[in-house]
């Protein structure tokens, strides 16, 4: 393989790499428990979730009703207490379902701005 070519696939593996470190591939999972202060905003096709964040990873201590959480750790100040979807509508109703029902969701989100976007649906 000539030069360009391994440096082509070297910088290729290490952007790889690199958005895998930072959770742009399928996001960091998140678990949230409907009902309490959880509300839904449904816009054309969108929705955003409001929601109460856990003060301890979910490993320790599950999250209570309207709450969502880090699997390893809680939340931390500055952390968007959003989540963000848009895209299948039967994502919007799994989101919409989670919400009223008050039972446990999964979604894998990144930070986007004010929101955390939902880059994936379910555990």
């Amino acid at each position: 393989m000539n030069r360009l070519a391994s440096l082509g696939l070297a910088v290729g593996l290490l952007s790889i790499a690199s958005a895998a470190a930072f959770g742009q591939q399928g996001g960091y999972q998140m678990v949230c428990r409907g009902g309490g202060a959880m509300k839904a905003e449904i816009f054309a096709g969108a929705i955003v979730v409001r929601f109460e964040p856990t003060d301890v990873g979910v490993g320790v201590a599950p999250p209570g009703p309207g709450q969502c959480g880090w699997l390893d750790r809680g939340y931390r100040p500055g952390e968007p207490a959003a989540l963000q979807y848009s895209g299948n509508p039967d994502g919007v109703r799994y989101l919409v379902d989670g919400v009223l029902r008050g039972g446990n969701f999964y979604v894998h989100v990144h930070k986007d701005g004010d929101a955390m976007a939902v880059d994936r649906i379910g555990p």
